[in-house]
């Protein structure tokens, strides 16, 4: 699908280099001009929260464009993906979900189609709507009002000599800005992690979007997969946007982004099973998406200081890919058991040796002769090498696993004692990890 460029979309890219930006700063002075969001000016007190709430643009917009809240103050804090204006009846076709809808009514006749309008924006999770009272919207219905305030989707009205052109400007700018803002801060994180620059570099970054050295940090990494295969490039960016609305209500600072098919969350100061509970709500959600997604978690450990978070990041990460493995929607590291002794191993080569060397010939034995003694080998170790119960839990009779056995004792040229079976239940552990 195309790939829409929301700067261009506002027109901001548009202006020379040295001329005032309507709404932005001087492309090259950075002197503030008419119209700037003051959202993305004022550095408040923590550092600038990470995308951007109805309550905030309300703010902006109560004074300087007559914008009044009729009902759905306790949806407020929803965030705001972007604006649309929509005429057409039909509200389902026109939302992703957690826009901001504006009307004015215009080809309708009379007030009471906006009964179907807000329940529809409801279904389609929009964030709110703005109604533009005038010569086709007199006054919003009662009904209307005690619909959106039942269900806390914030009403507004703001009125006709407003030109929705300004404002519905001055919101996507706010609303780019502050993307800009969490790619910045999502840059920095991605480098401290990944790359090899000097933490004095990224400390500036850090610090002004909020995240100290003194705080702790916690990463989770999310595998995510719809019909067997990654998500696409038009289901990520709403995943995304899903999982910032949940990690919002933590009231922390975080951040969120992709790192190749891995969508990373960096959390800062928050306790682990709050954490854990919003992580298992974005499963759950996930699995509530049309296609429906799956995503497994893993919760990396919790520490002081930015030289902490790529720690976490790898902890993280081994938790997901075992997760992923053994079907568990969410797994911290801390219950990861042995697999944690071999997470403390730094080359990947001393790793795969010692399952070369416990499993390889058996390995070499199943590809060149098409048998399964290898899954079967581990089948019989994890029931305590009871025959009868893996023959009671695959259905093979026990005379065909005593032989099976007894062929893989004959190519591992041991007889599986109880230090040979913890070798290789270590080298399994191994392969899960190098997966």
């Amino acid at each position: 699908p195309p790939v829409f460029d929301r700067r261009a979309l506002c027109g901001l890219p548009s202006v020379p280099a040295g001329l005032p930006v309507r709404g932005g700063h001087s492309r090259k002075s950075g002197a503030k001009t008419r119209g700037t969001c003051p959202l993305t000016q004022t550095k408040r007190k923590g550092g600038a929260r990470m995308a951007i709430t109805l309550a905030k643009l309300y703010a902006t917009a109560e004074k300087t464009y007559h914008m009044k809240l009729l009902a759905g103050r306790a949806g407020l804090n929803k965030y705001v993906r972007w604006v649309h204006m929509i005429e057409d009846l039909q509200v389902s076709t026109f939302l992703h979900g957690d826009e901001l809808v504006f009307t004015t009514g215009i080809g309708q006749s009379g007030t009471a189609w906006l009964v179907s309008f807000v329940r529809q924006i409801y279904e389609s999770h929009g964030a709110g709507l703005v109604v533009n009272l005038g010569p086709y919207i007199d006054a919003v219905p009662p009904q209307v009002i005690v619909f959106c305030e039942q269900h806390g989707l914030p009403l507004f009205q703001v009125p006709w000599a407003v030109h929705l052109i300004d404002i519905t400007y001055d919101f996507c700018h706010c609303i780019v800005e502050n993307e800009e803002n969490e790619m910045s801060l999502a840059n920095a994180l991605r480098d401290l992690i990944f790359s090899t620059r000097d933490l004095s570099q990224l400390r500036p970054t850090l610090d002004r979007h909020g995240f100290t050295d003194a705080d702790s940090y916690c990463v989770v990494s999310f595998s995510m997969t719809s019909g067997g295969a990654p998500v696409d490039d038009h289901q990520g960016p709403a995943l995304r946007f899903l999982a910032h609305r949940l990690f919002g209500r933590l009231g922390c600072r975080f951040s969120l982004f992709n790192q190749e098919e891995a969508l990373l969350a960096v959390v800062d100061g928050v306790a682990p099973d709050v954490l854990q509970s919003v992580v298992e709500d974005f499963i759950r959600a996930c699995a509530k998406q049309d296609p429906p997604v799956q995503a497994f978690a893993g919760i990396g450990t919790q520490e002081n200081g930015f030289a902490s978070i790529p720690g976490s990041f790898r902890k993280a990460n081994a938790a997901a890919r075992l997760a992923r493995l053994q079907r568990k929607p969410c797994l911290h590291y801390r219950e990861l058991g042995v697999y944690k002794l071999l997470l403390a191993v730094d080359d990947p080569a001393v790793l795969r040796d010692v399952s070369e060397e416990t499993l390889g010939p058996l390995k070499a034995f199943d590809a060149e002769n098409g048998t399964d003694y290898v899954p079967l080998l581990r089948a019989y170790i994890a029931h305590d090498a009871s025959v009868q119960a893996l023959s009671q839990l695959s259905g093979v009779h026990r005379n065909t696993i005593n032989y099976k056995i007894k062929r893989i004792r004959k190519i591992l040229q041991h007889d599986l004692t109880q230090e040979e079976k913890l070798k290789i239940m270590l080298a399994f552990y191994i392969d899960d990890l190098l997966q």
